[in-house]
């Protein structure tokens, strides 16, 4: 009999999963051929709940759910929906009456050879029998009342009834016509009968309460303890009735109590009660005094106050946003505000600005998840980045909630990507236990494009910036000064230099670059000699950035001896050198860059006195413009008579001044390793070629301008 309700129950398509499987429910097993996802059921013989004075009134059926599918995704969805809709379900359901349902444990299987998941699901139903015709096939007048033999009735008082405690299996007398409810104590410690309990969520089928608290507001106010609950542990609170063995003895018979958070030890010993409406009690009244006693008090509960700030007065400044069929006004004790509409996975999405495919937050009493998968496809010349974020707070708005970063998929990683890395997540539990919240944003953005993506063909490229949308290493590599470990460091997720990185790894001390790597053909250039090596990085102010021209990106200081090097041989000329420098001092001869003595090829300055730009390449040419203290885009085009030096994109020199090749390049001294420049360095491109009359020259100079924003085009 229970098989028809279970198969109802699974392919309803509001709260079961028939929007997905159809029909395909079946008993025992999957007919041959059967089309996934499918689900079946088996349910075990009925367990009888037999007592010594009458048969069974319960059964007990343990029952097992599989679910199979192609995709584990896929399968893990239909289970946690089955597992929601069935435990603690109760109801009538294709006319078999079911009193609740418990969910026992779960388990997994993997057939590879068919690539096949299934997901094994154990329930116990438990189905109360007829009470007017048991098995025995007597009637009801015919059952007596031996079955109540053993039941103690303490103090008997007008109209006292008898009620069933499920968990002790027995009968018990619980006051005079007195109403109980179920609760769970949320809290730690005991609460003592009479303590008034602010609902705080919901543990299974109970109501998860704590003590009384005015930030819960008046309506979380759900009832009287009318037991000792220990910590953890389920008990009962009263909503209406008799609560006796209180210390009234403060209030008069006749006093309306309001509840009191306990606050003032002294004014209100036990903290339960006070016949003040104030800033710590509820505006409701909850009980009456009857006895006035220290051990023996008694109270009336009544969990209403009849015209008493009960009508909709209180809602006149409620806003109703976006109203839903079904939609409830919730109560936010933060805000003091009621709320439309609750909180879900579903509706926190709506309205956010960003672009969420999925959504999902836990807490103690409830987990949720809400997926919307958006285009694998990116608009021309951009492309799709996904990624994780995390939130310690349940419930986090997705636009201003605190979040942090999880995971960046790598660039037009699909949705199917996106489910598998965001479920591998789950399994590490992100921001510790609950309360946590996951987005995931996408975003069809503008595609990377680097310099020498759009100006390709370099011998050597050094910068602090990403230069190529295919190179992966990184941008330098760092040793500290306090132990002299070394790391590289790469790039961030804009294509800048990693500062934090950078900052992370040479806090407290100063940072030098032994080597500057080549983005171009692995030239890169390096320096082993650890006081020769320049600095990246101070213990007093951090980052280095130049300072002259104020674009506050990154920069490597050479002092004056301080250079690296790399071992490349462009022997012939044309040979292009687009090189970011900044001038911060001037000494006799300053060299921005040199080659080997054999093949030399330099750009320098004169001396402190005359500043004057000097071009070599076997023969000195020197410029009536004198070199300012600044930074430049300095780039040299050296092709025999046809040799010109450019600053700014503006030509100062133009000159016959030699054939002379490159090799060994020195970036920041002479090829001695003396006379370098005192200042700061961020990028050098060299290319074997002449830029200039490729026509490349000018773009090449704005592309760096761009970014480093030095001179006014």
């Amino acid at each position: 009999m229970i098989g028809k309700a279970i198969y109802a129950l699974i392919i309803d398509t509001d709260n079961g999963v028939g929007d997905t499987i159809g029909t395909r429910c079946y008993p025992m097993t999957a007919p041959q051929g059967a089309e996934y996802p499918c689900v079946t059921y088996e349910p075990s013989p009925p367990q009888p709940s037999d007592t010594k004075h009458g048969p069974s009134t319960l059964d007990v059926q343990p029952t097992e759910v599989v679910i199979y599918s192609r995709k584990f995704s896929e399968a893990e969805d239909i289970a946690s929906t089955l597992r929601a809709m069935f435990d603690r379900y109760s109801g009538t359901v294709a006319t078999v009456p079911i009193q609740s349902v418990q969910f026992q444990n779960q388990s997994y299987e993997h057939y590879p050879e068919i690539e096949l998941y299934a997901i094994v699901q154990q329930y116990q139903f438990r189905l109360p029998r007829d009470l007017s015709v048991v098995i025995t096939g007597e009637p009801l007048e015919a059952l007596n009342l031996e079955r109540l033999a053993n039941v103690t009735i303490n103090d008997p008082i007008d109209r006292q009834t008898l009620a069933y405690d499920e968990a002790s299996g027995e009968w018990i007398n619980d006051g005079a016509g007195s109403i109980s409810i179920p609760v769970f104590n949320n809290s730690n410690d005991d609460i003592v009968p009479g303590r008034p309990l602010s609902a705080v969520g919901a543990q299974g089928d109970r109501i998860s309460v704590e003590p009384y608290q005015t930030a819960y507001g008046p309506l979380r106010f759900v009832g009287i303890a009318g037991e000792t609950i220990p910590g953890r542990s389920n008990g009962h609170a009263t909503v209406y009735g008799e609560i006796r063995g209180l210390d009234t003895s403060n209030f008069p018979v006749g006093t309306l109590l309001y509840p009191l958070e306990g606050v003032n030890a002294t004014f209100y010993p036990f903290g339960l009660f006070t016949w003040i409406e104030g800033t710590n009690s509820s505006p409701l009244v909850c009980a009456i005094v009857t006895r006035q006693q220290q051990n023996t008090g008694r109270i009336f509960v009544r969990m209403w106050s009849p015209g008493y700030r009960n009508n909709l007065d209180r809602l006149d400044d409620v806003v109703i946003s976006n109203p839903y069929q079904g939609a409830l006004l919730r109560y936010d004790s933060t805000s003091s505000d009621w709320r439309t509409p609750p909180q879900t996975s579903k509706t926190i999405l709506e309205g956010a600005t960003e672009t969420v495919e999925i959504y999902y937050y836990s807490i103690t009493t409830d987990t949720q998840q809400f997926r919307t998968a958006q285009s694998d496809t990116p608009s021309a010349g951009n492309k799709i980045v996904r990624k994780i974020w995390y939130s310690t707070t349940a419930q986090a708005d997705i636009d201003s909630g605190s979040w942090t970063l999880l995971e960046t998929l790598a660039d037009n990683a699909t949705y199917a990507d996106l489910v598998d890395a965001f479920e591998d997540q789950l399994k590490t539990s992100p921001g510790g236990d609950t309360p946590v919240s996951i987005k995931t944003t996408w975003e069809d953005v503008t595609a990377f494009t680097g310099l020498l993506d759009t100006y390709s063909g370099a011998a050597a490229a050094y910068s602090l910036r990403l230069l190529d949308s295919d190179y992966t290493g990184s941008a330098i590599r760092v040793r500290r000064a306090s132990d002299n470990a070394e790391q590289d460091i790469g790039f961030d997720a804009n294509g800048d230099l990693d500062t934090t990185a950078l900052a992370t790894f040479c806090s407290g001390t100063d940072g030098f670059v032994k080597i500057w790597y080549d983005q171009a053909n692995s030239n890169d250039a390096t320096q082993t000699v650890t006081g020769d090596q320049p600095k990246i990085y101070d213990s007093t102010n951090g980052v280095i950035e130049d300072g002259i021209a104020g674009n506050e990106k990154p920069a490597i200081y050479f002092d004056g001896s301080t250079h690296v090097k790399n071992s490349m041989s462009l022997v012939n000329q044309p040979i292009t050198i687009s090189h970011v420098v900044a001038i911060q001092s001037y000494g006799a001869v300053n060299y921005m860059f040199d080659s080997d003595p054999t093949n030399t090829n330099r750009v320098f300055i004169g001396t402190a006195t005359t500043r004057n730009w000097r071009f070599f390449a076997g023969t000195t040419a020197t410029s009536t413009t004198g070199a300012p203290l600044s930074q430049v885009v300095l780039t040299g085009v050296f092709d025999g008579s046809g040799s010109e030096l450019f600053v700014d994109n503006t030509s100062i020199l133009s000159a016959s001044v030699g054939s002379n090749g490159l090799s060994d390049l020195f970036i920041g001294t002479k090829n001695d390793g003396t006379l370098g420049i005192i200042g700061n360095c961020q990028e050098l491109i060299v290319y074997p070629s002449n830029q200039d009359t490729a026509g490349n020259r000018t773009g090449i100079e704005t592309n760096i301008n761009d970014y480093y924003n030095i001179y006014t085009p």
